[in-house]
């Protein structure tokens, strides 16, 4: 995946995911508009095949950069839980088995 910037300013940025489809922007627009002060966050696909995902977003006393780079804290913490519930269910299914 490559992040390129179009365009930012104090308050928006725009930016491509190159190498991605669907699946890590909705992803990411969701990390980005659980943030208070995030006021708009969306992605967009021209072409559903060839496409690379443009993400807007727009915030409100935060730096655009910040939201983005607390957004990707937030989707780190939330597979780290899924991967540790996984683990124990798991570890619960093998003992089941024996």
């Amino acid at each position: 995946m490559t992040l390129k910037i179009l365009n930012e300013t104090t308050k928006s940025m725009q930016f491509e995911l190159e190498g991605e489809q669907h699946t890590f922007p909705a992803l990411l627009c969701w990390a980005l508009l659980k943030d208070p002060r995030v006021s708009f966050a969306v992605y967009n696909v021209d072409h559903p095949l060839i496409g690379i995902p443009q993400i807007t977003l727009r915030t409100e006393r935060k730096k655009p950069m910040n939201a983005l780079l607390d957004a990707t804290k937030l989707l780190d913490k939330e597979f780290k839980e899924i991967d540790k519930q996984l683990g124990k269910t798991a570890k619960s299914t093998k003992k089941k088995k024996k």
